[in-house]
């Protein structure tokens, strides 16, 4: 029996390759693996539907989109069984550079031949699968300013873009939560509390970057800056990638963490904002997604 290969890829995402050509390669490289392609190229309003119709757990689906295009196709994959591969056309793939998945959608495509199927985690909130990271404080207000701004051009889109956060800067107060591991609860209040599935390396070569994709464990950081100062180094360091380096931001793991605070709190989830009801119940689902990984560079 010929098991089926989807590859849906969004439209409206961007690449240096047209989607025809990258779902072309795409469709080889399935073919290789003995799967049968189906190649879908799809308006936004039109994957979340696309890719709940692909079932089967021999059978792989693969997507080419932004992080919450990836994200959705994850969330199923790891619900059905099926294997993901991913082609990366986000703005920040931190997802496919964990993996080692070329940044080209095109050479991504061609990696898919062989590659191999690896399990890896995936953390979840309040029953929401994510595969990098939840983040609430100043970075979802950022990211709503950004959402703002996006689409326009030019020097007074900078400006605006600009005094938009300041403006965030300067309304933004430390959100006051307490964190619960097991029997132990503690008060915070901060600017920022960020979740990730598994441990961030915080070097400042890729500070973003995980120290794995199969250890079992939430990496759990929040900031201790005060004041509009230390807010403003903050957005710095989490720009410069310098943030792991300060002992303001403190580093924990857990295998599970709840979160009490305001009766909803904003969230964003892999760079998707969500508002969602509190408490939140972190989680770190170990191994539930299979994902193809493209081998590794040779020895030296």
């Amino acid at each position: 029996m010929v098991h089926q290969g989807w590859v849906i890829l969004n439209s409206a995402a961007g690449s240096a390759v047209s989607l025809d050509e990258i779902g072309d390669r795409a469709s080889t490289a399935l073919r290789a693996r003995g799967l049968r392609p189906v190649v879908r190229i799809l308006q936004p309003s039109e994957l979340s539907g696309a890719i709940a119709e692909a079932e089967g757990p021999d059978g792989a689906l693969i997507v080419g989109g932004g992080d919450g295009t990836i994200r959705a196709a994850a969330d199923h994959a790891a619900r059905t069984g099926l294997t993901l591969g991913i082609l990366p056309m986000g703005t920040m793939n931190l997802f496919a550079k964990d993996l080692g998945v070329p940044l080209d959608p095109g050479a991504a495509a061609d990696a898919l031949a062989h590659s191999t199927a690896a399990r890896v985690d995936l953390g979840e909130v309040n029953g929401r699968l994510f595969l990098h990271s939840a983040v609430l404080g100043i970075v979802p207000r950022v990211g709503e300013v950004r959402e703002r701004a996006r689409g326009r051009t030019g020097l007074a889109s900078a400006g605006e873009l600009l005094r938009r956060v300041g403006d965030a800067v300067y309304r933004e107060q430390p959100l006051r939560l307490v964190l619960e591991v097991g029997d132990r609860r503690r008060r915070i209040h901060t600017f920022m509390l960020a979740i990730s599935a598994n441990r961030l390396s915080g070097k400042p070569a890729g500070a973003l970057a995980r120290e794995s994709l199969e250890a079992g464990e939430l990496g759990v950081y929040w900031a201790t800056h005060t004041g509009r100062a230390g807010l403003l180094q903050l957005l710095a360091e989490l720009g410069s990638g310098l943030w792991g380096l300060d002992d303001r931001i403190e580093k924990h793991a857990a295998a599970r963490l709840t979160v009490h605070g305001p009766r909803r709190v904003k969230v964003s989830i892999d760079g998707e904002i969500e508002l969602l009801a509190t408490p939140l119940r972190f989680a770190i689902r170990a191994g539930v997604l299979r994902v193809l990984v493209p081998p590794g560079p040779p020895d030296a």
